[in-house]
């Protein structure tokens, strides 16, 4: 960056929308792949004052990737756990996001989380040609979890792993994933399998489990057998399709290479031109060698109405960017009516195998309500302060104490002044049992390991100086031994 282009970009970071946010602690987010600032990418937020979940640090914390992966998150990498949560609803009330800043005309433009409401927009802006390019937008939704709530309903591990990862997330709002804590066991709803069949340009049914891909220029619909009484009542949902069990064979370049000359062949012959058979074998032969093919890398892009979602397989060159990708959730957005179809298109030719699952998430009177209730469940007079906080909970049963503050064994937690034991909930967050009545809790962080490198730094430099301090002695006296007998 120039000098003062930093500024520049801190200042008007999301079109200016940042500084109408209230104060007080909640978490922001942004839509996927929503460019704010042309051709930089700058997830990172940790000087703005906002919580935003997209931002990260040189390391993760294991238990949020897992956490990520768990769900399918789309958009986890290595080092950012999150990203953007793939705009996936429940994902980001869950974390607490109460705000989304969106670029309107930018990709996803209309891809924002299901609950979350526009209530404000800024400048407009047009290109020499008056057609809008850019305006800001921020959203706002009433169903984000609070930091710290009570959960009186708990759902086993070993029944949360048996969960898709659209049940998974779906069940975040139904209980608390914790073991052992003597919690009534939660009902898990409100996840609709919708029955779909992969198809070809002409309409012949192909298998959901296979497809040899041998067309670059060929795409497959993925059509949703579903009533218009069915979508009815459905109703406002998000849309997921579910991708597992992916592995890619690609051909060898020689079956490549025969393949793509037969397509260019059938095109020369279309436009009536003439072909040069050696020639475009040599063309292809050397693009091949230089992309180094045949390789492992693939693409499965999946497009609706409202987005374009793709999975994809890094190659090994990628180094600490590579990860074996074998399964993913794809977000196609919420509709108010859901769609009859969409559109699947393989990157590379080669032999596909997958399962392929789409599923419909409903955002209805049921949902609210469960998030209701953890919103009334939640904790008060939250005080944040330096690697620690503070809040109220009053209750008439005992429950357990569940948060979005990511789990670490650093964190120690007091109820009324007496330690409590910090467990685990939902795979990868703080939490703690709680007594019923009134109780005033006490979350402190300390950094795994300090104080014992603190002790073994002030060892290791007092013998050190005690060392320098001996051999310096010796050093004297060797040197008026040696004065003496000059």
């Amino acid at each position: 960056l120039v000098r003062g282009e930093y500024e520049q970009i801190a200042e008007d970071r999301y079109g200016g929308l940042n500084h109408i946010l209230p104060a007080g602690f909640y978490r922001v987010n942004t839509v996927s792949n929503n460019q704010f600032v042309s051709q930089k990418k700058l997830f990172n937020d940790l000087t703005s004052g906002l919580a935003n979940v997209s931002s990260y640090y040189s390391i993760q914390n294991q238990y949020l990737g897992q956490f990520s992966t768990d769900l399918g998150n789309l958009q986890y990498d290595n080092n950012i756990p999150f990203h953007q949560l793939d705009d996936r609803t429940i994902l980001n009330n869950f974390l607490g996001v109460r705000y989304i800043f969106n670029q309107k005309y930018s990709v996803n433009g209309s891809k924002v989380p299901g609950t979350y409401d526009l209530i404000a927009a800024g400048k407009e802006k047009k290109d020499q040609n008056q057609e809008s390019v850019y305006q800001a937008e921020l959203y706002k939704t009433t169903e984000a979890f609070p930091l710290l709530w009570l959960s009186y309903k708990a759902i086993s591990p070993s029944r949360y792993q048996k969960l898709s990862a659209s049940q998974k997330e779906r069940a975040l709002a139904s209980g608390v994933v914790v073991k052992g804590v003597g919690l009534k066991a939660a009902k898990l709803t409100g996840v609709k399998t919708i029955k779909a069949s992969l198809v070809d340009a002409s309409g012949k049914k192909l298998s959901k489990n296979k497809l040899t891909y041998t067309n670059s220029d060929a795409s497959y619909k993925l059509k949703l057998h579903l009533s218009d009484k069915e979508k009815a009542k459905l109703g406002k949902s998000e849309l997921h399709v579910e991708i597992s069990q992916i592995s890619y064979q690609p051909f060898t370049l020689s079956q490549q290479l025969d393949l793509e000359l037969k397509k260019a062949k059938q095109e020369a012959d279309l436009a009536g031109q003439t072909f040069n058979e050696r020639a475009t074998r040599y063309k292809y032969w050397r693009y091949h060698l230089l992309a180094g093919s045949p390789d492992p890398s693939y693409k499965l892009t999946v497009t609706g109405k409202k987005a374009s979602e793709t999975i994809v397989q890094r190659s090994q060159d990628m180094t600490s960017f590579y990860r074996l990708v074998d399964s993913a959730v794809m977000n196609m957005g919420t509709y108010q009516t859901l769609p009859n179809s969409l559109t699947f298109q393989p990157s590379k030719l080669g032999t596909y195998r997958f399962k392929i699952k789409v599923v419909a998430i409903p955002l209805n009177q049921e949902y609210t309500k469960e998030v209701r209730q953890i919103q009334k469940q939640g904790v008060k007079q939250l005080k944040l302060a330096q690697n620690q906080l503070t809040g109220l909970f009053t209750s008439k049963k005992a429950g357990v104490v569940t948060s979005t503050i990511p789990y670490s064994n650093g964190w120690t937690a007091t109820v009324d002044g007496k330690a409590v034991k910090v467990i685990k909930t939902n795979t990868a967050f703080v939490g703690f049992k709680m007594p019923a009545g009134k109780h005033r809790v006490r979350l402190v962080y300390r950094t795994p390991g300090l104080r014992s490198g603190l002790l073994i730094s002030l060892l290791t430099a007092l013998a050190i100086l005690v060392y320098a301090a001996f051999s310096h002695k010796e050093w004297r006296r060797e040197f008026r031994a040696k004065k003496k007998e000059k």
